[in-house]
């Protein structure tokens, strides 16, 4: 019982890191143009101000007003990669579906360790900004902004 105990957490442990290592390997592909900054100016995204503010550091008080303008953009991006007519060229179902679970993750793991982790919530952040850019550029190479 013990042995099948342990042999099931170290099994959710290697899921676990598989998980973390799959998504950045995903996130650190990169195209050979950048399209994220097109999109980001045709539909307005705050991407850029928001990893700016982050990297200079999150005050408590800006924290939910980040989260939710990520969470906004990130709606945004993702109802572009729906509309876009090459996307399975650019980017897989389950590198799409790797992407929104870790998404999810992120958030929680921000809003969670808000107060008691300011430090990892700001990573955790960092890390959503770079889905959402990340999913922005796949838009863009798959012919979402006309050039």
């Amino acid at each position: 019982m013990i042995v099948s105990l342990a042999i099931i957490a170290f099994s959710v442990v290697l899921f676990g890191y598989w998980f973390r290592y799959s998504c950045m390997l995903i996130l650190s592909a990169r195209t050979t143009t950048d399209f994220a900054y097109s999109v980001v100016e045709a539909y307005g995204l705050n991407l850029p101000k928001l990893q700016t503010s982050l990297e200079n550091g999150v005050q408590a008080a800006a924290f939910d007003s980040i989260v939710s303008s990520l969470d906004l953009d990130y709606a945004r991006v993702r109802s572009l990669i729906e509309k876009a007519p090459g996307l399975e060229d650019q980017l897989g179902l389950m590198e799409r579906v790797m992407l929104r679970a870790d998404y999810a993750l992120m958030r929680s793991l921000a809003v969670v360790g808000r107060t008691a982790f300011p430090e990892k919530a700001r990573e955790s952040l960092l890390e959503m900004c770079s889905i959402v850019g990340f999913l922005a550029d796949a838009a863009g190479s798959a012919g979402v902004v006309a050039e």
